[in-house]
């Protein structure tokens, strides 16, 4: 028994260090990337809170509650919650993110889905020839579209049964985007699809967080309604995301809906939500899920909004 109490001390310390040090995520990029997994410490946390209350180890028990909070905090405003019907509300427009992974060539499983019930907008990230080639058969169903298909897992391309107002390709430090307009419910709506730099060095962690520079700066400027969807590379839970949505004024459409997470899909244990739709304040959520496996290493997202 007094072994299993060192471990259970030896494990408290390590979700305390570790669930500490993601405040410290604006110093050091390797810092950040432990702030991505506030659900795991928690539950981590929570297991060792009761072994150690059954071995009757209160100071401990004590000292693990205020970092449990430190935890909740920045998942409490993701507890579903019921939304209130408002009929003021415009009509709903659905759109929905998917990496692709550009390895990943079962076409058929993803491009049924969006048969079987296609979004009015979808955005593919990781967009190659290969799969181009295949969504031929969606032409069809989406006759309005821009594609930019690249092998350097950064090609990108939006599908939208909404016709254009206008549509162009921008730059996003090292990365393509799309920017385009549709009309709902009667006005423009800018919708900017995304794939940001993946942060596994920090020049890349850097990019990164210049791209969500951009992106504040484009929403701060922005007067019509604007979504943004794709791949962020960044979960909701890291202080330099929370800082970008209070820069732009943007709101993640998975708020009051969910804590379902996007990737992995082969390590469930450490999945987070990095494929997100960030709205502008005219946009009310109606829904945010998670699709079905396809073959990727990441689950596609979907949100439905309306216009208030």
């Amino acid at each position: 028994m007094r072994k299993l109490d060192h471990l259970l001390k030896l494990l408290a310390v390590g979700t305390i260090v570790i669930s500490l040090s993601a405040l410290a995520a604006g110093e050091w990029w390797v810092l950040e990337l432990t702030a991505h997994f506030r659900g795991q410490y928690l539950a981590a946390q929570a297991t060792l809170l009761l072994l150690l209350a059954l071995r009757a180890r209160w100071l401990w028990c004590l000292t693990l509650l205020p970092v449990m909070v430190l935890n909740v905090v920045p998942l409490a405003p993701y507890w579903p919650r019921q939304t209130m019907d408002d009929p003021l509300l415009g009509d709903p427009l659905t759109v929905m993110s998917a990496n692709l992974n550009n390895s990943n060539t079962d076409y058929g499983r993803f491009l049924g889905l969006l048969e079987a019930a296609p979004p009015d907008i979808v955005l593919l990230v990781e967009f190659n020839a290969g799969w181009g080639e295949a969504a031929r058969r969606l032409h069809t169903i989406y006759p309005h579209r821009i594609e930019i298909p690249k092998d350097d897992r950064y090609g990108i391309a939006l599908f939208s049964r909404r016709p254009f107002l206008n549509q162009r390709s921008i730059r996003l430090q090292s990365t393509s985007a799309i920017d385009v307009r549709v009309s709902v419910s009667g006005r423009s709506v800018r919708v900017l699809g995304v794939h940001l730099r993946s942060p596994t060095s920090r020049a890349w962690s850097e990019e990164r967080n210049r791209q969500l520079a951009e992106l504040t700066a484009i929403a701060r400027r922005e007067t019509d309604p604007l979504l943004v969807l794709g791949d962020f590379n960044i979960s909701p839970y890291s202080p330099i995301f929370a800082s970008t949505l209070a820069a732009s004024g943007l709101r993640d459409s998975r708020r009051g809906r969910s804590w379902y997470f996007t990737w992995p899909t082969f390590l469930p244990l450490l999945g987070i939500p990095i494929d997100l739709c960030m709205l502008s304040e005219h946009f009310a959520a109606l829904d945010s899920r998670r699709g079905p496996s396809f073959g990727s290493d990441h689950y596609p997202m979907s949100a439905t909004v309306a216009l208030r």
